[in-house]
């Protein structure tokens, strides 16, 4: 804009009258980016509410619907309503379920699929987070990334730290 002035107008060339053309040029260009990144800003906004609206939606469950969890066998059943569920654990041809009950954690062991039990749970707080864990969403205190993926501190201290594979990483974003 200087040069322009300068050569156009017949400006008097000056360190102190290109200091003030930067500065109007400045202040006149912030107007339409201060503009552009409030509209943009407001979009992202809705467009996240948006999304967060639609997730509340498909982990909707009503607390105190519990839901049954049988053995494969079918000679064990096991009814526990989601919302005290920590996380479910496979170990080889069973899984051990994690809850809370009380103040304290305790833990049921069942003969299942880790699969089965995930079949189970859909509709609820309660995703997969690694081919051998289940965890409950509204039970993670921290999550801590490294190059095998993130890892999910629950909330209950006596809990160990949940993997979670690149798999699954979209099911906690």
């Amino acid at each position: 804009n200087y040069l322009y002035m300068w050569y156009e107008l017949g400006a008097e060339w000056s360190f102190r009258g290109f200091a003030y053309a930067l500065m109007v040029t400045f202040l006149v260009g912030m107007i339409p980016v201060v503009f552009i990144g409030a509209i943009n800003s407001q979009r992202v906004a809705t467009l996240n509410q948006h999304l967060a609206d639609e997730l509340n939606l498909q982990l909707h469950h009503e607390p105190g619907q519990e839901i049954n969890l049988a053995a494969s066998d079918s000679k064990e059943a096991f009814e526990l309503d989601p919302a005290y569920i920590l996380f479910v654990e496979a170990l080889q041809n069973y899984v051990v379920v994690h809850y809370q009950k009380g103040m304290s954690s305790e833990q049921k062991i069942l003969r299942n699929t880790l699969s089965s039990v995930e079949s189970h749970l859909h509709g609820t707080s309660v995703q997969r987070s690694h081919r051998s864990f289940l965890v409950n969403r509204n039970h993670i205190a921290h999550v801590e990334g490294n190059a095998q993926g993130l890892r999910l501190t629950l909330k209950d201290p006596s809990t160990k730290q949940i993997p979670v594979s690149r798999r699954y990483i979209s099911n906690f974003q």
